[in-house]
């Protein structure tokens, strides 16, 4: 299976998130902050935390994308 390209997402959400919530719909309120992506290390932690192998392209999304977080 061929893996999915996640270049430019990250950027692409900081953009919208700089617009601010007014103006893009469907941000407002929703309370969701862009980390940066996990490393390999943090993402074996938390796969033995949680007792799973979490499927490729989520995988692949927080290692090159984010590990959003709540922040509300």
């Amino acid at each position: 299976m061929a893996g999915i390209d996640w270049s430019g997402v990250r950027e692409q959400l900081a953009a919208l998130a700089a617009r601010g919530a007014d103006e893009v719909f469907g941000a407002n309120g929703h309370g969701w902050a862009l980390e940066p992506p996990l490393t390999a290390a943090e993402l074996a932690e938390a796969e033995t935390q949680l007792g799973v192998e979490l499927p490729e392209e989520y995988r692949s999304f927080l290692l090159q994308v984010s590990a959003a977080r709540h922040a509300a």
